[in-house]
């Protein structure tokens, strides 16, 4: 059985990517990374892709991070296949924020420990009403990873992640909305109807304008105002003067849908 399973909607300009291994409640073992990484790269690869949405198998889980069982044995036994883990983790983390689509995360229960790496190198996420987050490495004596001590203080502000990275805080869905760790809380049978609806609209807009708008936002996030602001000039005049942006004036004007050309790929140049 396959850890991660795919599905292509939306005439095939969304994909759905979900963690499978609800026996585990989706915890991450090495192969699962491996085989993630790998669809991640196959859908980069997929111009007709335009949105992607990960969720978890599971009724009661997004996932509850890496597999402790396997950590255990490497940590014991197998200290380079720590590394390993967790480099592997971290590579996958960037891969979505670095991906030129943006990602969904359908929290649906559980997220755990990396799993909320994921979450946070994700661009929208929705969570049910079930949904509890929590990092406990802290109180096993380790040091969380894939990135978790960098992301979500990002997220959320230092003493917000704080509690959860030191603390080893339950938040609750309500909470982790109003600490900004999620963008909506909704009932879990609603999850993944306002999951789609939000993904249809984006896969909608044209390709070239969202994959600006996320270079934009991420690397201006690791960068000073004024040079976040020249980044997004420079965004601007290599998407404004496309043929999309004056067909989507026109039909503004004229009170009518745009057609949107999708065969135009933005690639950044500096």
């Amino acid at each position: 059985m396959n850890d991660i399973k795919v599905a292509l909607l939306a005439d095939k300009s969304i994909a759905i990517l979900s963690i499978n291994r609800p026996e585990k409640r989706n915890a991450f073992r090495m192969e699962t990374i491996e085989e993630m990484a790998g669809v991640i790269q196959r859908l980069e690869d997929m111009p007709q892709i335009r949105c992607t949405i990960i969720t978890g198998e599971s009724d009661n889980a997004f996932s509850s991070g890496g597999d402790m069982r396997a950590e255990l044995q490497y940590s014991k036994e197998e200290p380079w296949n720590l590394k390993k883990f967790n480099d592997l983790g971290g590579k996958m983390v960037l891969s979505i924020i670095n991906s030129r689509m943006p990602y969904i995360a359908a929290v649906n229960g559980f997220a755990f420990g990396a799993a909320l790496s994921v979450i946070t190198a994700c661009d929208f996420s929705l969570a049910s009403e079930n949904a509890v987050f929590a990092i406990p490495t802290s109180s096993m004596g380790g040091v969380p990873g894939w990135g978790c001590t960098q992301l979500l203080p990002r997220a959320i502000g230092k003493q917000r992640a704080q509690r959860i990275l030191l603390g080893n805080e339950r938040i609750g869905a309500v909470e982790a909305y109003s600490m900004g760790l999620i963008g909506e809380v909704v009932k879990s049978s609603a999850l993944m109807p306002k999951v789609m609806e939000q993904a249809e609209r984006i896969a909608f807009y044209p390709p070239q304008a969202i994959t600006a708008i996320k270079i934009a936002v991420n690397h201006g996030l690791e960068d000073t105002l004024e040079k976040g602001i020249a980044l997004e000039g420079d965004m601007l005049m290599q998407v404004n003067p496309d043929s999309n942006f004056q067909e989507g004036l026109e039909a503004f004007f004229e009170k009518r849908t745009p057609i949107v050309n999708y065969d135009q790929v933005f690639v950044y140049k500096r």
